[in-house]
């Protein structure tokens, strides 16, 4: 899965997955969240269930790539560490 966040800093990432959702949030302030002081969130809900333990990320150029590994229902929230190439 490839999610384009322009602008936004790796380490301002969060990204949390559940058995059946992926939450990713930023706390970049752009001027929408200087006035609002709203976090950049979007949760992506899935159609299938997913292994939180089993999930690569990285961030490259305003590019997220998620990807899934194995199938199993597992219902904890897990955080999922962000790599960069940039770096």
């Amino acid at each position: 899965m490839f999610l384009t966040l322009p602008g936004i800093d790796k380490s301002t990432l969060s990204v949390k997955a559940k058995k059946k959702a992926v939450l990713i949030e930023s706390n970049y302030l752009h001027e929408f969240q200087k006035l609002y002081g709203e976090k950049v969130t979007e949760k992506i809900r899935l159609s299938f269930p997913i292994n939180p333990d089993k999930i690569d990320a990285e961030y490259k150029t305003g590019i997220l790539k998620l990807t899934f590994f194995g199938i199993d229902a597992l219902d904890p929230a897990v955080d999922i560490n962000v790599t960069s190439t940039e770096d």
